[in-house]
């Protein structure tokens, strides 16, 4: 890392191997290299960090933009920093309504979580800190028997043989921008249509951001909240650049969505 007075550098090379029965023959799975700007009293969330993959897969600052997020203020990199292993930097997480920084001075309601570090968790058969998230076939590279998830994802949204869902962390990763206490938010929920105003939830409507999507038949706004994730993203001529250089069909002009046809971003899972 470099100082410059109050801002600071920062250039991390990591390199994930998957592990081989014979010890020192591990498989390259993938490296990233990441660089970006950070500030003296913490981590900035914003668009100031690019991420970029081998396998050709550049989410310029996906891991640090609030633009997928309902609330529009919080973000992967929010509770998983790079400077703490991606883990949180707080004991517990501070989520949405946060004052925009990572590190020590991180500041805002607390959401009663403690996100994992996200190093070396590609190669934990079960994920979470009560396992909730798990390969039945006991390799998070193996999909052969899909990944086993509660409600209401379930075990069908990710099926055995999966072509797009290839690996556990990665179908894991479709949870986190759904859960309103990390980064959908609670806009809108003292509708009398919702939750209403006799709710506690209540007290965190603040007006910003996205008006949170009203539950689906199932119960859930996790795939409410998801598509309108999706909705932001194709709405932003960058993300559709970045996804159009990857999938032709976003190119082609089809929207951004979890189910491309086309997988080369997920070839580094089966290499």
């Amino acid at each position: 890392m470099d100082n410059l007075g109050g801002r600071y550098n920062f250039s991390y090379q990591l390199r994930f191997t998957k592990p081989a029965q014979i010890p020192g023959q591990g498989v390259v799975v993938d490296t990233f290299t990441l660089t970006g700007t950070g500030v003296a009293n913490g981590f900035s969330t914003l668009l100031r960090a690019k991420v970029t993959f081998d396998s050709g897969f550049n989410p310029v600052g996906f891991e640090f933009d609030t633009l997928h997020s309902l609330h529009h203020d919080n973000t992967c990199g929010g509770c998983h920093s790079p400077t703490n292993g991606f883990g949180d930097s707080q004991g517990m997480a501070i989520g949405v309504q946060n004052n925009g920084f990572v590190g020590p001075n991180r500041a805002g309601p607390r959401n009663q979580r403690r996100s994992p570090l996200v190093i070396n968790t590609a190669f934990l058969s079960a994920l979470m800190w009560n396992g909730r998230f798990s390969a039945p076939s006991g390799d998070p590279f193996d999909n052969s028997l899909g990944f086993h998830f509660p409600p209401p994802e379930d075990d069908a949204r990710f099926p055995p043989g999966s072509p797009v869902f290839r690996h556990l962390l990665q179908a894991q990763a479709h949870i986190p921008p759904t859960e309103m206490v990390e980064v959908a938010g609670f806009t809108g929920v003292c509708r009398s249509n919702d939750l209403g105003r006799k709710s506690l939830f209540c007290q965190f409507d603040d007006g910003l951001g996205e008006i949170v999507p009203l539950p689906d038949a199932t119960g859930f706004r996790n795939e409410p909240i998801r598509r309108k994730g999706l909705e932001l993203l194709n709405h932003e001529p960058e993300y559709r650049r970045l996804f159009g250089e990857l999938f032709p069909e976003v190119a082609g002009g089809k929207p951004i969505d979890f189910r491309c046809s086309d997988l080369r971003s997920l070839s580094s899972s089966s290499r």
